[in-house]
């Protein structure tokens, strides 16, 4: 496996597409065959389908704040046909709350093109605030 800038610069280009709020360019970064998939942070959010992944999309695009994140990280590699990207950054709410996200991207290329066929969002939570949630009562 390699360092791979090209897959470095397609996740920036996710990133300012989602800026601009820009949902046939964020689209375009994913696959269009079977099997592409998006997992979230929501229990729910297991999406298998093309059009599952844009209706989520969409809704990412409407409440992001239209900014890039000050601390964004990316590190991304590639093998073959197969690449992936490890992304952090905080997210800052209106109420002057944050909390750090992390975004996990497979790629495959498909006509000579990297395009996204797995992404998994995860939040970053310290363990010890996390087992307060599944503490007796």
């Amino acid at each position: 496996m390699q360092p791979s800038p090209a897959i470095r610069e397609i996740q920036l280009r996710e990133f300012q597409a989602t800026k601009a709020k820009d949902l046939a360019s964020v689209m375009a970064l994913w696959s269009s065959e079977p099997g592409a998939m998006l997992i979230g942070t929501d229990p729910s959010e297991w999406l298998t389908t093309r059009e599952a992944i844009e209706q989520i999309e969409r809704a990412a695009l409407e409440n992001t704040s239209g900014r890039m994140p000050d601390d964004l990280e990316i590190v991304a590699y590639e093998e073959g046909t197969v690449g992936w990207a490890n992304v952090r950054y905080t997210a800052k709410l209106p109420n002057g709350g944050s909390f750090l996200i992390r975004w996990t991207v497979i790629y495959h290329q498909e006509g000579g093109q990297w395009k996204m066929v797995n992404g998994h969002a995860s939040l970053g939570i310290p363990d010890d605030k996390v087992m307060t949630f599944f503490s007796p009562a």
